[in-house]
């Protein structure tokens, strides 16, 4: 127990030192980054909405990938599952990202205009605290004891678990459709279905050579779509309806300034689960949307579900590296106000107050 949340931990830290590394060396190329640029790639949202899928499928399905993996050049068990709690600590940073983002924002802002020496003890930091649960039952394991004994139930679990997977792949697919064309989707749509057909075959064929057969298929599918997704063109078109949001533009502050013109400025992403919920719960209210319309404040959107500089250079200004970020002005403040990552109707109406 104590190894494999120790190795989970190691995962997940190394995970955040490799990130604070690539961000170095792409900032020293010139390049802007952020919290949460991975999945600005349709080709790594495609990517992990297959493999979610895939993890899905196989928590549903009777498929023991450990007990499998064990008979290739007779790996022992115990190594087998350490190197799976290991990875599972670098796939937990990859995807968790979004949902982090609200919480690490404004230190992962400070890291990244710091010098190397800053920037990466602040990263390590911050995996020691995604890891810390799991580091606290390394050195308490008695604490899983608590656990029930295992029995049927761990099964329908493991099943039951399936289903948030999915849902993951879906809301990857959302945005994968937001980030191309309705064409990639489909094609993406189509390849987990085929995906989900050659898994069914395989769990219900004896035949060694069928199965065999089965899985190279499988494998070729999965590396022709990956080659596809590299080549998938990016749809940097913003396709906002509503007649009452104002596009963000990189001048748009300082010209809502000289025509005194209060605003407030939403910037989001649809890979970001946190501004999809503060959108719903807070600023989509028809309080909300009242209280601009009645006191003349432009609502502003800078959506950065695809790469863009010019928004990462002005989250950077305000000393942040990701999204939400949430800006409010309007005539007679010195400066603006940054409202909090977690919203609720009554902190912006407050806060517009």
């Amino acid at each position: 127990i104590r190894t494999h949340s120790l190795l989970f931990c190691l995962g997940v830290i190394i995970s955040f030192l490799l990130i604070a590394l690539s961000l170095l060396a792409l900032k020293s190329a010139g390049n802007s980054v952020g919290w949460g640029f991975q999945l600005q790639s349709p080709v790594i949202v495609g990517f992990l909405s297959i493999l979610m899928f895939i993890i899905g499928l196989i928590l549903l399905m009777n498929i023991d990938i450990g007990t499998s993996m064990t008979k290739l050049g007779k790996i022992g068990m115990n190594e087998t599952s350490y190197s799976s709690s290991f990875l599972t600590g670098i796939l937990a940073v990859v995807v968790a990202s979004p949902c982090t983002a609200p919480f690490m924002g404004a230190a992962i802002g400070y890291a990244l205009i710091q010098p190397s020496f800053v920037t990466l003890p602040v990263f390590i930091s911050l995996g020691i605290g995604f890891a810390f649960p799991y580091l606290l039952l390394s050195y308490k394991p008695e604490l899983i004891e608590a656990l029930p004994s295992s029995g049927t139930w761990m099964v329908k679990l493991k099943e039951f678990f399936a289903f948030p997977m999915f849902a993951t792949a879906l809301w990857l697919l959302w945005v994968f459709s937001i980030q191309t064309s309705t064409d990639a989707l489909i094609e993406l749509l189509l390849v987990l279905l085929l995906i989900s057909l050659l898994m069914w075959l395989i769990t219900n064929t004896t035949k060694k050579i069928i199965k065999i057969t089965l899985l190279l298929l499988l494998g070729s599918l999965f590396i022709v779509q990956l080659k596809n997704l590299t080549n998938i063109k990016v749809d940097f078109n913003n396709n906002q309806e509503d007649k009452n949001i104002l596009i963000w533009t990189k001048d748009i502050e300082n010209e809502l300034r000289s025509e005194s013109k209060a605003y407030l400025i939403n910037y989001t992403a649809a890979w970001c689960i946190t501004c999809q919920a503060n959108d719903k719960v807070a600023l989509s209210r028809p309080s909300v949307k009242k209280f601009l319309m009645e006191n003349n404040i432009e609502y502003v959107v800078a959506d950065w579900t695809n790469k863009n500089k010019d928004i990462l250079d002005a989250l950077n200004m305000y000393g942040r590296s990701g999204v939400p970020l949430y800006v409010y002005w309007k005539p007679g403040m010195q400066k603006s106000e940054i409202l909090p990552a977690i919203l609720s109707e009554k902190i912006v109406l407050d806060a517009l107050r």
